[in-house]
């Protein structure tokens, strides 16, 4: 899996003081997340640090068909909420440029931009999350990032995907579309 294990549980320790960490297992893979993220991973694929981290904020993973979201101070509730495929049409290749924008409490943009010179938002934290030194000896080296016909930007390889939803904000907008104007492109 191409995910620092670190950051991993910093995003689901956020998830379990907040909504909650959304687990589904389908069978078939095994779906994470919550809020503005979430990994899917091929059934027996995940490694043991990212399962013991899941664990440790679900306290197990759901039955065969069954979901939850685990939440601190509550009793795991069931929850269908990662139960539909994000499989989907790629839109766009991505590019990451190395400008980013911070506000509130240390919160950091990143700006990925289309071939269209189309600007996006995410969150920094999702790309501090991908760690291609973590691969195991079967997985090749994730594609992407890559906008996804339902708006969300995704990376992906043949044992998992990330997908990461995008930052609406109106405050960068006038910033936005200045960055869009520039006809080279800013990545």
């Amino acid at each position: 899996m191409f995910l620092k294990t670190t950051q991993f549980k910093k995003l689901l320790k956020e998830l379990y003081t907040g909504t909650g960490v959304e687990v589904f297992n389908t069978g078939e893979e095994l779906r994470i997340g919550g809020g503005y993220w979430m990994v899917v991973v091929k059934a027996g694929k995940i490694n043991k640090e990212n399962l013991a981290a899941i664990i440790e904020f679900t306290g197990n993973l759901p039955e065969l068909g069954r979901g939850f979201c685990a939440g601190k101070d509550r009793e795991n509730q069931g929850s269908f909420k990662l139960q539909a495929s994000i499989e989907g049409n790629v839109e766009d290749e991505l590019y990451i440029s190395r400008i980013n924008f911070r506000y509130g409490n240390d919160v950091s943009l990143r700006i990925p931009q289309g071939e269209n010179r189309k600007i996006y938002l995410i969150k920094e934290d999702i790309l501090k999350l991908i760690d291609v030194s973590k691969l195991g000896p079967e997985e090749t080296t994730p594609n992407g990032p890559f906008l996804m016909a339902n708006g969300a930007i995704e990376w992906s390889n043949n044992i998992m995907t990330l997908q990461v939803g995008q930052v609406k904000s109106e405050d960068f907008k006038a910033a936005i579309n200045a960055l869009e104007k520039i006809p080279e492109g800013i990545v």
